[in-house]
């Protein structure tokens, strides 16, 4: 319940639209109740044929004349040494008096106004059904604005949310991205969002509305008898504990629904990004079985929901129809009986008459209404609720990576924009100092690294596959944070400093880049949005990428599509590393970036990376041997350490993983050369 409130709390930031909510609330509530009431003079007219002049005038002769008679009671009574019974009789007629003389004062009340309607009984009647007609369509109208204020509160508070999470789930450590996955990330924003927003739009409006009107019919209740409106809505606690029962059921069920949505996203995600190897292997139908069993265990689970949630209608019609049978009950039995007492209990001081018992039972009906209504607006809040758990889940999330608070900024210093272009990196020292480090508890990737790369140089990092090449990348762009020993630029321990400003010196240029759906240029600016048309062309041409971007029909404006699917890898490759030049890094990181592509677009690269590395520290990280002639040295990895470093012919000798990966390689790249 507290995530779903503090999210709720948002809608805070809207007061207007959330006064006005408020207000036509209570206005729906008070013409509900009104319009009930309303109906009281109506009935006094019809049954007695007499003008509401009349009656008000009738009603307090009545009353003085019963005032009189119990003053003439009380003058029989001695002054003093007055019996058990005597005095009873005394506070009795006391208790009259007074309960009259209320009469009187609320009828000379109402009388002014009164005397503004028409003396015949039939024109009144007509001029109450016109205001009631008024007052309905008045009603309406609140409601309208009440469903309006309160869905544009609402939507903002979602849309406040939608950003949030985006935020949160972009500056997530790549970790806790892991932990959740990225099925669970999108469910929750398609599914989990919407459900607090729906748990939200109720709890606004028709969970503030719907009980207005019944405080409203209640306090019309009461007026004409508070205890026996008490006695009537005796059914009201062990309905409440019914419903609170199936509630938590409701919950419990709903947590479960959202991991199979998640689960179900998760192979529809899989069957998608994986179709080419399951066409190719024919596993059309074991995929699509699997999906159908996740969809069906969802499906049941839902089933299971709606049947906790329709047993939650039955019970509150049940008690709301029981209250009012009871009121009709006891009203009939006090009315017909003309008593004021029920199982020895007093329930009025003065019989009821047929108009106010009837009024009474249309106060008890207008109570009973909303109270069913009120079943769905719980539901809905249940799943509101429930699905503000999961994504507060991830709102709550802590990042890893957050540099200690020793070292933030004062608050005079410049805003974390402005930081982020504070670079301290200029000379590009790379330093593993006895690095440690695994993705799992019961797992070690690396395991004690020490490695230096001196500014300006550039190396290559070899090794087997899973020997932690990769993840020294992934520590130096500091997505994770070493378990052990330290990784430092220029001297400075990154866990001191900005992920920001870490990345900010770096250009990262991964195996399989990404691309945004939008235009070749917007996609080399990407990461430096300020950069001028001329930086795009500088760079592209720096990267080989101009030749082919000249050739595309919109030139720089061509639509690259989702995830780049109109250019070839090597094109997608040369934007990614034009995109790295542009930012003008300190140090170049290359994680296999020319594995997948072919030997021409490969050749280019490496002419655009060996003018551009000079002077600039650069780090690849790769399996093809004809990166060496653009390094220094080569470190071999094996086993999560540094077992080597030199050139590759010393490797070939002194270093067996080195002579195991490359020999045959460098043997047929030695021979083609010559050649």
């Amino acid at each position: 319940m507290k995530p779903f409130l503090r999210i709720a709390r948002g809608l805070g930031r809207y007061p207007l639209a959330l006064s006005a909510s408020i207000f036509c609330s209570l206005a729906v509530a008070m013409l509900w109740g009104g319009n009930i009431g309303a109906v009281y003079p109506v009935l006094e007219v019809c049954l007695n044929g007499k003008s509401v002049q009349q009656w008000i005038a009738d009603d307090i002769d009545e009353a003085n004349e019963g005032i009189d008679k119990y003053r003439q009671k009380l003058a029989t009574l001695p002054q003093a040494n007055l019996t058990e019974q005597q005095q009873a009789d005394r506070e009795d007629w006391l208790s009259e008096i007074e309960s009259l003389q209320d009469t009187i004062t609320n009828r000379e009340r109402v009388r002014p106004y009164a005397d503004m309607l028409p003396k015949d009984p039939f024109y009144t009647v007509l001029v109450f059904m016109v205001i009631l007609l008024a007052a309905t369509a008045l009603k309406n109208i609140f409601i309208v604005a009440n469903l309006v204020s309160t869905t544009w509160a609402v939507q903002k508070t979602t849309l406040d949310l939608q950003n949030q999470y985006t935020e949160k789930v972009l500056a997530l450590d790549l970790a806790s991205y892991d932990r959740f996955g990225t099925s669970q990330l999108v469910t929750h924003f398609t599914e989990s969002i919407e459900h607090v927003s729906k748990g939200m739009h109720v709890l606004l409006g028709a969970s503030v509305r719907e009980p207005l009107k019944i405080i409203v019919c209640g306090f019309g209740a009461a007026f004409i008898s508070w205890r026996l409106m008490l006695f009537t809505l005796m059914i009201a606690p062990p309905t409440a504990l019914l419903i609170s029962t199936l509630s938590r059921k409701i919950r419990r069920t709903l947590k479960a629904h959202v991991s199979d949505s998640v689960h179900l996203n998760r192979l529809v995600f899989q069957s998608v990004m994986s179709l080419p190897a399951i066409q190719a292997y024919g596993m059309e139908k074991p995929m699509a079985h699997e999906v159908d069993d996740a969809g069906d265990e969802r499906m049941r689970r839902s089933v299971k929901i709606s049947f906790w949630i329709a047993m939650t209608k039955p019970v509150t019609e049940l008690a709301g129809i029981t209250a009012v049978a009871v009121s009709l009950v006891a009203g009939a039995y006090l009315v017909l009986n003309q008593q004021t007492d029920l199982l020895g209990i007093q329930m009025t001081e003065r019989p009821l008459t047929i108009s106010q018992m009837l009024i009474f039972f249309g106060m008890m009906v207008g109570m009973s209404d909303p109270a069913r209504k009120l079943t769905d607006v719980y539901s809905n809040l249940q799943i509101g609720i429930a699905a503000a758990d999961r994504v507060s889940e991830v709102l709550d999330e802590e990042s890893r990576l957050d540099f200690a608070s020793a070292n933030e900024p004062s608050p005079d210093a410049p805003s974390s924009r402005d930081r982020t272009n504070l670079i301290p990196f200029k000379d590009g020292k790379v330093e593993f100092k006895s690095t440690a480090f695994g993705y799992r508890a019961d797992q070690t990737v690396l395991n004690g690294v020490d490695l230096c790369v001196q500014p300006g140089e550039t190396v290559c990092i070899v090794g087997a596959n899973g020997c932690g090449k990769s993840t020294l990348a992934k520590l130096l762009l500091r997505f994770y944070d070493p378990h052990e020993g330290s990784v430092t630029i220029d001297g400075i321990d990154l866990v001191d400093v900005d992920p920001k400003i870490v990345r900010r010196a770096i250009s990262f240029v991964a195996q399989t880049p990404a691309m945004i759906d939008d235009t070749v240029s917007a996609n080399v600016r990407f990461g430096s949005v300020d950069a001028s048309e001329e930086d795009v062309y500088r760079a592209a041409k720096l990267a080989r990428a101009d030749e082919f971007i000249q050739k595309l029909s919109e030139k720089y404006d061509t639509e690259v599509g989702f995830d780049g699917n109109r250019l070839s890898g090597g094109q997608k490759q040369r934007i990614a590393l034009a995109r790295a030049f542009l930012r003008n890094p300190t140090i170049l990181i290359l994680d296999e970036a020319t594995n997948q592509i072919d030997q021409h677009s490969e050749q280019l690269i490496y002419d655009a990376l060996r003018e551009y590395t000079r002077d600039r520290t650069c780090i690849f990280v790769s399996h093809r041997p004809e990166v060496f002639e653009l390094c220094d040295r080569i470190v071999v990895m094996d086993h999560g350490k540094v077992v080597a470093d030199g050139q590759p012919e010393e490797l070939l000798r002194t270093c067996p993983p080195f002579a195991k990966l490359f020999a045959a390689n460098l043997e047929m790249l030695s021979s083609r050369n010559a050649a």
